[in-house]
């Protein structure tokens, strides 16, 4: 197993939490408050 890399699943793993936290607080969704057409292109 030479492809995988703990170290890299770690890192992976920490930047997912705040959209974990975020998916198990708000399950029905949210709403968007700011209808910005060039944000939404550049996400």
């Amino acid at each position: 197993m030479e492809w995988f890399n703990i170290f890299g699943l770690v890192f992976i793993v920490v930047i997912m939490i705040p959209n974990i936290v975020f998916a198990i607080k708000c399950r029905d969704g949210f709403h968007n408050k700011w209808n910005n057409k060039y944000v939404e292109v550049i996400e």
